[in-house]
This record gives C-alpha cells, structure tokens and sequence, in this order.
C-alpha cells in the first residue's frame, strides 16, 4: 500500500478450493479496483486441495508486494477469516471479504469509500449468483423507497429502519459485498463453531442499532462455483442437516442479545428449522439413506424439543399417507 493513513481496505479472502483458476480471478477483481492503490489483499489457504500459491504465481512481482499469503492447516472459514482480520496492519482502516469463488465490480470499493466518507460503519450492496436471474435485492425484496438516496456514489443508500432484524429475516447481506469499519469490527470475529451462518452471526453482533449502514443497490459482485455449505445443500440432503443445526444455533445466540427486537420472529423460525429438520430425517430414513447423526444429537441437546416434533412429523406423514 503506498498510503499510510486509515483509508485503506484490507481484502480477507479464505481460501478451500479443488477448483484452480477462481482465486487468480477473485484477486484480480480487487486488483482491478479504481482505488487499487489503497488496498492489500490478505489470502488465508486453509489447507486447500488446490494450494493458492500455485494461484498467485500467476500475478507479477509488483501485484504480489499487495499480497500476504497465510498457510494453515484446514479449520474451516471462520477461522480462516479470522486469522485475516488479525493479519491486518495498522494502516487498514475498512474490512472488506471476498470469498475466492466471486468477484467484485471494478468500483466496489470506490462506491464503499464514498459510504464510508459520508460516515457509514458498514456498507453491503445487491449481488447475483452465477445462473441465477435475480439479484440478492429482488429475491428479499428490497424496498428502496423506504431508505435514504445519497446524491453521491452508485445506487448509494443509507439504510432507514431496524438493520439487523431486517437483515435476520431476508438475509439480504452477502457477504462478498461488505465492507466494514476496522473501529466496528473491534474484538468481533466469526463463530468457529459455526460452518454456516456464521457470516450472519457476525454482522448482527458487530452492527449496533446506532451504527450507521449504507448499501448500493447497484450489482457490485458476481457470485461463482463455491464448495459453500448452504450453497452446496438441497432439502434433503445429509449437508441439509448441519446447516439447519448451525442456523438454530445461531439464532439461539442471536435470541440472547440485549434490545433483541425479533424474539417473535426467532421462536418462529426456531420452530420452523426443527420442522425441516425432522422431515429430512424422515425423508431420509424412509429412502433407506444415511443421516448426520453428529448432527442430530447435537440438535437434541440444543433443543431437545425437537423430540417431539420429530414424532408429530411421523404421526402427521403416516396419516397423510393412510
């Protein structure tokens, strides 16, 4: 980084990927940033299959001098992302995440400066996953008319009303979008206990009800191929289980909080989760497939109501069917 004041955005990418080419292409899209000159990319191999040095040898000497390369022994993305936020010097006023799969149009983080120097603590913006014909926004059903428009910057909004319970309920935050104050950030890191909705998690617990958010409704990232866990889970499936685990996990956390403004809601969605859960068990064991066990008794001692409900399903199903 050739400034050294607290303008500048350090980029955390974790890196778990079989695939090779994505990190060399997530890499340039921060490198092809309009404010490239006040960014330095920290890349955290978790004992990836494809290691990301062989990725990086792509990039000249000069890239490279923007580049720390840390290697470890695969512990998941939380800690992965983790180990990046504590890597960052001193210099590095505003976090930014990129997972290795996407990437960022080329004035992300120039549209996220002009947030930040119009006092934003925390700024997202709309994305659009490969194959998808909708943007994040459209599928949560953005209002825009209900947020302030700024006169500056690209579709650049301040967000009016409850943040983080909007951001609870439509998950309209991705996490390749976001950009946040190292000041906010403080002591907040990712759950490693978490392997799905820890992204979540941690920007409920970093965000306050008197920060400041700004968001672009503009598409600033494309969202790739990934080996994600919720990506990669249909109703179903044995990965299915572990992510409604760690979604109620999360929400028990959440529920917790002082100034919690959707206890309702959580109670709701708690009693939902079971409900999936219960059915894919069900749908699994009458297909004579194998279930996450690990999971299952992880569930039970989280909320041993669970039970029950997983006899109701039962009950409900075979009287459906007789």
């Amino acid at each position: 980084m050739k400034h050294k004041d607290k303008n500048n955005f350090g980029i955390i990418i974790p890196y778990f990927q079989k695939m090779p080419g994505l990190l060399t292409r997530a890499v340039r899209s921060v490198l092809d940033q309009t404010c490239r000159d006040r960014v330095f990319i920290v890349v955290v191999d978790d004992g990836s299959p494809h290691p990301a040095r062989t990725e990086l040898d792509a990039f000249t000497e000069e890239e490279r001098a923007s580049i720390l390369l840390i290697e470890q022994v695969n512990a998941g993305v939380s800690a992965a992302r983790n180990r990046g936020i504590d890597a960052m010097p001193d210099e590095v006023g505003y976090l930014a995440f990129l997972d290795p799969d996407d990437t960022w149009h080329p004035q992300h983080l120039e549209n996220a400066s002009i947030a930040f120097e119009s006092g934003a603590e925390f700024y997202f913006a709309d994305f659009q996953r490969c194959g998808s014909d909708k943007t994040r926004f459209e599928r949560s059903n953005l209002d825009l008319s209900l947020h302030t428009k700024c006169p500056s910057g690209w579709e650049l909004y301040r967000f009016c009303g409850e943040f983080r319970s909007d951001m609870i309920r439509t998950t309209m935050v991705g996490t390749s979008t976001v950009v946040m104050s190292q000041k906010l950030c403080g002591a907040n890191r990712f759950n490693v206990d978490l392997t799905a909705s820890e992204d979540i998690l941690m920007w409920f617990l970093a965000v306050k009800s008197t920060s400041i958010v700004y968001f672009s409704a503009r598409c600033e990232a494309m969202y790739g191929v990934c080996v994600g866990l919720i990506t990669n889970s249909t109703w179903g499936s044995m990965r299915s289980m572990r992510v409604a685990l760690d979604q109620a996990k999360m929400l028990a956390i959440i529920i917790k909080e002082p100034d919690n403004d959707i206890v309702t809601w959580i109670k709701k969605e708690q009693i939902n989760i079971q409900n999936n859960c219960c059915r894919t068990i069900i749908h699994r064991l009458v297909r004579r497939k194998k279930i996450d066990i690990g999971a299952i008794f992880k569930f039970v001692i989280l909320k041993p109501m669970i039970v029950f409900r997983f006899f109701r399903c039962s009950w409900c199903i075979i009287n459906d069917r007789g």
